[in-house]
């Protein structure tokens, strides 16, 4: 399958990286999770980023696909609350 080589990817857990995507808009952020779903990729959603920092707290093995402008806060700030968690997630 086209996306092995990236859903192989392990972090120092050994589990396979899971890809946040965090849009407002369901119908683009269905979309985006379909295509890379079949890319092969495991996918989650948010559509605000109040659940985008819930979701990595629970779990940080994940890379952030994040959109700049949500209803309730900018993707900087959803950088910036994790990071004052001190969590390290990349986007």
């Amino acid at each position: 399958m086209k996306g092995d080589k990236h859903r192989n990817n392990k972090n120092k857990d050994s589990a396979p990286l899971t890809i946040l995507i965090i849009e407002d808009d369901e119908d683009l952020n269905r979309f985006i999770q379909k295509f890379l779903q079949k890319s092969g990729f495991r996918t989650e959603t948010a559509l605000n980023g109040i659940d985008a920092i819930v979701k990595v707290v629970e779990d940080t093995n994940k890379l952030l696909l994040l959109d700049y402008i949500l209803p309730d806060m900018t993707g900087e700030k959803v950088i910036r609350s994790l990071t004052d968690k001190a969590m390290s997630v990349p986007f």
